[in-house]
């Protein structure tokens, strides 16, 4: 189980490193449902640092049904249809690292909010995060639609602004 475990984490972290895409990854519907919940999870308990207990149930679900429907859309779009499962786990499985990356991030600025210097290091190293997920979903989107990785980022960066847009629209509460 550990092997498994391990090398599953190894392939989604080598997508967040650029050297390996979406289609380097099984077929595997089993694998896209592990994916998409854990990635719900790790939605979750960061929702939870700026929202209410339902409010981060409600975040973190309509994000990753928004990240599946964009998911769909852009590769039916892009005559690709069959790549939407193998990049919809990638998607999901990068975006569940990349999120167990900003879990100390946001828990640990609450915690030094009284040191300045901390404050700003955290700061930066998030904004950075936030620059690697968008390359990461840039070069996953690039493989899935066969396109140049500037248009990835632009489709990357269009991904991003409609999640956040709906999910503040329907929930207006949620802190940002």
């Amino acid at each position: 189980m550990y092997t498994f475990i391990s090398t599953l984490f190894k392939a989604f972290f080598n997508i967040c490193l650029l050297r390996t895409g979406p289609q380097d990854l099984p077929k595997s519907y089993d694998l896209l449902a592990v994916c998409i919940v854990v990635y719900t999870i790790v939605n979750f308990v960061l929702a939870l640092y700026a929202a209410s207990l339902l409010d981060a149930i409600l975040a973190s679900i309509i994000e990753t049904m928004l990240v599946a429907l964009i998911t769909i859309g852009i590769v039916r779009l892009n005559h690709h249809p069959e790549r939407w499962l193998q990049t919809l786990m990638a998607l999901s499985g990068t975006g569940f690292i990349i999120g167990l990356i900003a879990l100390p991030l946001f828990y640990g600025g609450a915690l030094a909010q009284n040191d300045q210097l901390l404050q700003a290091i955290i700061l930066f190293i998030y904004v950075l995060l936030i620059i690697w997920n968008v390359l990461v979903m840039a070069h996953i989107l690039r493989h899935a639609m066969d396109t140049t990785f500037g248009f990835g980022i632009v489709f990357a960066l269009t991904y991003i602004f409609i999640t956040s847009m709906i999910i503040s629209i329907l929930l207006p509460d949620l802190r940002t």
